[in-house]
């Protein structure tokens, strides 16, 4: 069983936070939900999105191969750690990202439709 030290972007404090919620392992965080991720300080829901797919990936690593060592992003030395590790975390996002963004767009399209000939001097004068 791995642990949540082996995914980017936990720490000491979030470990902890996560600890507070009952989240002690990699098995248990791939089972949680982006609701109860978010109370922790720190995880927006994107970030907990990211957490929970690296902990399925490191669950499905340990059950796969117990003897090998779980698959990890590795920081490119050119980039550095944060850049690395913003980087795997939107990566893992992405795809809650952009059903956010394709939602707010559709959202945009309805008002534009529902306003289309309501705006002030549209009106025509009978005479």
């Amino acid at each position: 069983m791995a642990t949540l030290d082996k995914i980017l972007g936990i720490g000491p404090a979030i470990r902890a936070g996560l600890a507070e919620i009952g989240v002690t392992n990699t098995q248990t965080l791939a089972a949680t939900d982006v609701a109860r991720l978010t109370q922790v300080r720190g995880i927006s829901p994107a970030r907990a999105e990211a957490f929970i797919t690296a902990a399925r990936e490191l669950s499905a690593d340990d059950a796969d191969a117990p003897s090998e060592r779980p698959k990890t992003a590795v920081p490119d030395k050119k980039i550095g750690k944060k850049k690395a590790a913003k980087a795997t975390l939107e990566k893992a996002a992405g795809s809650a990202n952009s059903s956010v963004k394709k939602s707010k767009a559709n959202a945009d399209k309805k008002k534009k439709k529902a306003g289309k000939g309501k705006t002030k001097g549209s009106k025509k004068s009978k005479k």
